[in-house]
């Protein structure tokens, strides 16, 4: 079964999303949450890149395994419990055709300024007036 996981991360104290030897990065964090959770080595394919200190407000990834979620609110409510405060996730679930790398079409960048609270994990470590 193909799992989606949109996720949202403060990117300040990660080399980025992508897997680097000598570097944290995203999806090392999520590969390594996901593969203690499930008890099943577990690769991520990001649908794109960050640089070092790059924040994201959703990026999409997927994984496969070999298990049905009757319930996936349960795996999000644990994964997030896994990951470390600032990436935080969504998961849903698609057809298997689907591929995060081919199929996305844009990337979009935005800078943002808040004066509110928010659960975003990039905002939970943001510097307030």
């Amino acid at each position: 079964m193909r799992y989606f996981i949109y996720f949202s991360y403060n990117g300040k104290l990660y080399h980025g999303w992508q897997k680097q030897k000598n570097s944290v990065t995203v999806q090392e964090k999520i590969e390594e949450s996901l593969t203690i959770l499930l008890k099943n080595k577990i690769e991520v394919i990001g649908a794109g890149r960050t640089d070092t200190g790059v924040h994201a407000k959703e990026m999409v990834a997927h994984f496969d395994v070999d298990k049905y979620f009757e319930n996936p609110n349960k795996l999000i409510f644990k994964l997030n419990q896994f990951l470390p405060n600032d990436i935080s996730s969504l998961i849903h679930i698609y057809f298997i055709d689907f591929i995060s790398k081919i199929t996305t079409n844009w990337t979009t960048y935005f800078r943002y300024m808040t004066n509110s609270c928010t659960s975003s994990a990039i905002y939970r470590f943001s510097i307030r007036a």
